[in-house]
């Protein structure tokens, strides 16, 4: 699979979540994101988002001479 086949596809996933009024986690992931969310004074539902934004950025690719 490319990376833009998969970027394709992180793009769709991440329409479909933001479309869910909630997400069903494991307990452990639930409590990881309460408490950041509480520690950055920010809902959960915008801590995820902020997540899902900087997971699906592309990422720079380096093209340094070696």
């Amino acid at each position: 699979m490319s990376r833009a086949d998969l970027q394709i596809i992180l793009r769709r996933a991440a329409l479909m979540l933001r479309n869910v009024s909630g997400v069903p986690l494991e307990p452990a992931t639930e409590d990881a994101l309460n408490s950041i969310a509480a520690e950055k004074k920010i809902g959960r539902s915008d801590l995820t988002q902020i997540v899902l934004r900087e997971w699906l950025e592309p990422t720079p690719i380096c093209l340094c001479a070696r």
